[in-house]
Formats: C-alpha cells, structure tokens, sequence
C-alpha cells in the first residue's frame, strides 16, 4: 500500500523551463554589468543560450546545487567570493515567480484528504525551496 509520494520541485511541481530560463537570463545580465564579453562568458560557464534564453542539456546548473552555480558564476565574477556568490544567487531566487505545472495547493491538499505523505526533494536551498512552496496557489 502506497502512504507517501516524493515529488522532485523543478521540472515537476514547477515548469523549470518557464521558471527558470528567463529568470537565469537576467541573472546573467545583472551579473555582466553590461559587459557583453563578461556576458558571453558567464552564459558559456553556465552552458546557457542568451539568444534563446535557455539552458543547454549540458549545464551543470540545471542539476547541480546553489553551490556549484555559485562556483560556476565565480571564474568569470571574481569580485564575489564563492560564498557570496552563493548568498547572491540564494536571495535571488526567493522571489522567482513559478509556474505550478498544476495548482499544488488544491492538489495537495487532495492527496492529504486522501492519507497521503508528501514530501519534495531538491537541489535547491531549503528557503528557496520553501519560498517557492508558499508561492503555490
């Protein structure tokens, strides 16, 4: 008897695509400061098309932690440190507008009445995580 589902957040209870590519295009762009080569370089590390705002399957980011995108970001934005980088791109994202794939407050308030467990699983920062969740209609 199933009592619990795990949900994964990006790319399942919210579309990474929508969320994310236009979000990381003016991360890039704010992290350039209007350098077009600084630009070039950060989308390059990242593994990001600027043109078609969207990530190649080849980032690392679109897998990896708030961490690792902070060390990617940090060979071309040196005037960060590492952990600065990863604060930055923390309090970034709290606020990123999602796009719920459906409408996860009725839907999981579904599953409670019905008995179940949740849970979500992330490579996400726990607040972003839980900012996002609150977010949910």
């Amino acid at each position: 008897m199933i009592r619990g589902l795990v949900f994964d957040k990006d790319g399942t209870l919210f579309d990474f695509k929508t969320t994310w590519n236009a979000w990381s295009a003016g991360l890039i762009r704010r992290f350039s400061c209007g350098d077009p080569d600084r630009e070039a370089a950060l989308a390059a590390a990242a593994h990001f098309d600027m043109a078609r705002q969207n990530f190649l399957p080849s980032s690392p980011i679109i897998a990896g932690t708030n961490r690792e995108a902070a060390e990617i970001f940090a060979s071309v934005v040196t005037e960060h440190s590492i952990e600065e980088l990863e604060d930055i791109l923390m309090n970034a994202t709290l606020d990123a507008p999602q796009s719920e794939v459906v409408p996860l407050a009725d839907y999981f308030a579904d599953l409670r009445a019905r008995g179940f467990k949740t849970g979500v699983v992330t490579n996400d920062t726990e607040a972003g995580a839980m900012s996002h969740l609150r977010q949910a209609r």
